[in-house]
């Protein structure tokens, strides 16, 4: 666990205690987001490619 997380927010000491395994569960939380998100980056990334040429069309200039 990075102990700093609270710390670089700037928190006081009496709720670093409280709320660092709360920032922590946040932080896995976010890092298996991340990981999903990375498997459908791929799918999403041709989403927009064909969004950006549908929304061009024949008439964009």
């Amino acid at each position: 666990m990075d102990p700093g997380i609270s710390e670089r927010m700037g928190l006081p000491t009496h709720s670093r205690v409280f709320l660092e395994p709360l920032l922590h569960q946040l932080n896995i939380f976010e890092v298996l987001s991340k990981s999903i998100l990375g498997r459908c980056s791929l799918h999403h990334r041709m989403d927009s490619y064909l969004t950006a040429r549908n929304e061009k069309g024949p008439t964009h200039v």
